[in-house]
């Protein structure tokens, strides 16, 4: 047999950037690096006079950067003269992005789990700065997907429970009286009962500090509910706070709960306030000996089925502001909103690159808010999947699509919004 192989001509491009800190960055890039280049600091510039202190490729395609202190504000970096390992130099028109530094002064992210990889798959690891690492352990590692670029699929019944105590969450949120759960998850199913734990700090279903969940009510409708023990509520955390019925869909969904030392409570679905309540009391009645859970309960009675894109706790309760900084820069590749300039029109960019193997961007603009569903077709016209179906911020946005599964041909992507539909193909090359 004969073979032959094409060089690989591609230039990299700047994938994502994640703020750990307000001195620590971690940007990814679309493929693996040259490490001279990655690790050159004056390869990197970012605005507002930050100084790029220290460059260290921490894995094949992600570089960690200590710079100079940033101040609450918007930012972006660029990057320059770095290489794959084919020697291609990155893409001019992919190497900036921009990025939100929040008031970390009353800000403090206890454990945040971006869901990428690592090197023992089975653990999900807490990339804060803060403190010792509260890692998770997957119980059945054929229970769930690692997805690409980053993303962790439960898709059978299994439970992802903390190696050690929750001391520093625990700690944290009874000295504040205040905690926030933030997540970018997708739901596999709409129909999850028990409430199904999608992220729970307890010792079985009867007993909890707190817990975020999806429920059914009636057998009907939809929602998500949060649990939270205080000196006012039981040891279960009831009464609890619900969403509107029929709010969960199948869609990417930012979800935020988040709750002050007076009581007072906030649900956030894809930034806009969904929920206000109250709760009065105080967390001095929360126990330390429980876990922290992702998926189930500790007594694997009541589980939780979809997609997990990013998960963070803090001991403060977040502003609308911070809410909105948090949804508009994420490190989320399936949909991500570019740029803070509200765009004059809608907008369908050519796929780039093009042709590709198997990842491809795929870029568009809505001046105002709106439903937007972006599909990918085959050449028979056939739905392969369902990129973006919800509702999103006017701006300019990128969807990063894999195409690993899928044979060599031609696909079309079609953009439909309540204004304006358009269509354009791409060529996948295997």
């Amino acid at each position: 047999a004969q073979y032959s192989f094409s060089p690989d001509l591609i230039s990299p491009i700047l994938h994502s950037v994640e703020v750990l800190d307000n001195t620590s960055l971690r940007i990814k890039f679309s493929e693996p690096i040259n490490k001279t280049s990655a690790e050159e600091i004056q390869n990197y510039n970012i605005d507002n006079d930050v100084e790029v202190l220290t460059a260290v490729l921490s894995s094949t395609d992600e570089v960690s950067l200590t710079t100079s202190e940033h101040n609450p504000g918007n930012y972006t970096i660029i990057v320059s003269n770095i290489e794959d390992l084919a020697g291609n130099i990155i893409d001019l028109n992919f190497n900036r992005l921009n990025y939100t530094i929040i008031e970390y002064a009353d800000l403090l992210l206890l454990s945040t789990y971006d869901f990428f990889k690592g090197e023992d798959p089975t653990i999900v690891y807490d990339r804060s700065s803060n403190g010792e690492p509260l890692n998770l352990a997957i119980e059945d590692i054929t229970c769930v997907q690692w997805l690409k670029p980053n993303g962790l699929a439960v898709i059978s019944p299994t439970k992802i429970i903390s190696q050690d105590l929750p001391t520093k969450i625990v700690d944290a949120c009874v000295l504040s009286g205040e905690i926030s759960i933030e997540v970018w998850l997708k739901p596999i199913k709409l129909k999850q009962s028990g409430p199904a734990r999608i992220v729970s700090l307890s010792a079985n279903s009867f007993g909890r500090n707190f817990t975020l969940g999806q429920s059914t009510t009636d057998g009907l409708y939809d929602i998500y509910d949060v649990r939270l023990r205080t000196t006012e509520s039981n040891s279960n955390g009831i009464p609890s706070v619900s969403t509107e019925p029929g709010s969960v869909t199948k869609s990417l969904t930012h979800l935020v709960y988040t709750r002050n030392s007076e009581g007072f409570t906030k649900i956030y679905l894809n930034s806009n306030e969904i929920i206000s309540d109250s709760l009065g009391g105080d967390f001095s009645n929360w126990d330390d000996s429980f876990p922290l859970i992702l998926a189930n309960e500790a007594t694997n009675d009541r589980p939780w089925l979809g997609e997990f894109y990013r998960l963070s706790i803090y001991n403060t309760m977040l502003s609308q502001q911070k809410v909105d900084s948090l949804f508009n820069y994420s490190n989320i590749t399936d949909v991500k909103n570019e740029k803070s300039n509200t765009p004059s029109d809608y907008r369908l960019d050519q796929n780039y690159p093009n042709p590709f193997n198997p990842n491809t961007k795929i870029r568009f603009s809505i001046p105002r808010r709106g439903n937007v569903n972006l599909k990918v077709f085959n050449i028979l016209g056939e739905e392969i999947v369902d990129l973006v179906n919800s509702e999103l911020k006017s701006g300019a946005y990128s969807v990063d699509f894999n195409a690993e599964d899928l044979p060599s041909g031609i696909y079309f992507y079609q953009l439909i919004t309540e204004n304006f539909s358009d269509v354009k193909k791409m060529i996948l090359l295997k």
